[in-house]
């Protein structure tokens, strides 16, 4: 994933380890949100893996459930993921909202 090929619109999402950012892919013009994440946090918080595991999920995901992965970079402070865009918040934050989901 390189940086360039995206516009940053505006800030969507603040989170323990960094924020997430509207953003738009300058070629596909598609909205995708790009998570920042602190390295220093990350380390410092033990959170490495769980990143590295996120990062190996999604770029093997394929499933109409699952957002798109666009990949992912870094530079000295963040690891930069950019993954599709899908409006109307959080899943987990819904899921707390309503309990559990009924089959």
């Amino acid at each position: 994933m390189d940086l360039k090929n995206y516009t940053l619109i505006r800030t969507i999402g603040q989170g323990a380890f960094g924020i997430v950012k509207l953003a738009k892919n300058k070629t596909t013009n598609n909205l995708v949100a790009i998570k920042l994440l602190k390295k220093y946090d990350l380390i410092k918080n033990k959170q490495v893996d769980h990143v590295h595991d996120e990062i190996t999920l999604l770029s093997n995901m394929k499933d109409p459930l699952v957002v798109n992965f666009e990949g992912f970079t870094q530079d000295d402070r963040f690891i930069y993921l950019g993954m599709e865009f899908v409006q109307g918040g959080e899943f987990f934050i819904y899921l707390r909202s309503v309990g559990k989901l009924k089959p």
